[in-house]
């Protein structure tokens, strides 16, 4: 074919857009697909991923500038436009960067999401329709929002503070902040924890292991739990403590200890719990042991001395460090019911007969536990 003098085809230009290096959804199917693949097993859809997390700086788009078109000339020397390339309008939202060469990067750790045409990075997680086989287990580094009921059996791990707005049940919790539960309370069941870093708040808590570091607040009630705080545990007023074990290092400001039924509620205050924890777990390990070496001949009982003298050893230790608070007090607005035990440092009492409105205290002199009325 002859072609003319000054022919030329036009040459196809780009218009300045976002173009994504990773895509969410892309993301999340990979990462299943990889863990499938790793277990070779049955899988247990409750691990499954929904989350794109992503780190600090991670890229995950890059800002393309314009590229000019260049028009042609066709055999008869008229001007051929040139065609610009169209892309779907992609907007940069919340937590994202863009260095000197044009990558988008994350600006923090956080959930990468592409919603609306807008890429974003959320810091705080929002859980609209509950904890479930179509969320799966929540592992989070920020800030949690959760409405909606969370299924029994699923884990939630928040590596900041924790908002729930409805009853929380029978989950395992870590929570790396302070946990709120705003819709009602907390309900147990099995061996699940809710373990917290900070403080911890209900309307209620049932057949609960918790664990606070800097303290409790509960508004009505806490009945057959554990609660253990390096803090204070204080309930509002009509507040009641009934049945289970209660260790809080600096005391416990509440309306009614125990019930008339005089359901065994054992209080625990000036302690540090995580050593008693240590100390009941040693204890139980040397009472194994002693009852392993009676059942042995004389000759196999010495394997077992020296594995009881380190128990014993390091029981005296974590005795003599257990107590962390002398001056803390357990006050009582209205009624403490026999069933009820007292315990302020080394001190124990025992409470034989109804009790009314007033404040145990540990007298250091006598080394019992004083009952001062309002």
């Amino acid at each position: 074919m002859w072609k003319w003098r000054g022919e030329s085809p036009p040459e196809e230009g780009d218009e300045e857009h976002i173009e994504l290096l990773l895509n969410p959804q892309q993301y999340i199917r990979a990462m299943n697909l990889i863990r499938r693949d790793l277990k070779k097993q049955k899988i247990n859809y409750k691990n499954i991923t929904h989350l794109c997390i992503l780190e600090k700086d991670t890229p995950v788009a890059i800002h393309c500038k314009a590229v000019p078109g260049k028009n042609g000339v066709n055999i008869n020397g008229e001007e051929i436009p040139c065609k610009i390339k169209q892309h779907d309008s992609i907007k940069i939202g919340d937590n994202l960067l863009m260095n000197e060469s044009g990558y988008i990067l994350c600006a923090t750790q956080g959930e990468y999401i592409f919603e609306n045409g807008t890429i974003a990075i959320n810091e705080v997680l929002t859980i609209r329709k509950g904890v479930n086989y179509h969320t799966g287990n929540i592992h989070f580094p920020g800030a949690e929002e959760i409405y909606g009921e969370v299924k029994d059996g699923f884990k939630i791990q928040a590596g900041k503070d924790l908002h729930v707005y409805e009853t929380l049940t029978a989950t395992d919790v870590l929570c790396g902040g302070s946990l709120t539960v705003h819709g009602g309370g907390i309900i147990g069941r099995k061996e699940h924890k809710v373990i917290v870093e900070e403080t911890a708040a209900a309307n209620f808590i049932e057949r609960v292991h918790l664990e606070a570091k800097k303290g409790i607040r509960i508004k009505k009630e806490a009945y057959l739990s554990r609660l253990y705080t390096n803090g204070k545990v204080i309930f509002q007023p009509g507040g009641k403590l009934i049945g289970g074990e209660t260790y809080s290092q600096n005391g416990l400001e509440v309306d009614q200890l125990g019930n008339g039924k005089y359901l065994k509620t054992e209080v625990y205050a000036g302690i540090d719990y995580k050593l008693m924890k240590m100390l009941i777990q040693i204890k139980s390990f040397r009472d194994s042991l002693l009852d392993l070496k009676t059942l042995k001949s004389d000759n196999g009982k010495e394997n077992y001395d020296e594995q009881i003298l380190k128990c014993n050893l390091s029981m005296e230790y974590l005795l003599e460090h257990l107590d962390h608070d002398e001056n803390a007090e357990i006050t009582v607005a209205g009624t403490v019911y026999p069933g009820t035990v007292i315990h302020i440092c080394n001190a124990r009492r025992p409470i034989t007969e109804e009790m009314k409105k007033g404040t145990f205290k540990l007298d250091k002199e006598k080394g019992v536990i004083a009952f001062n009325r309002f």
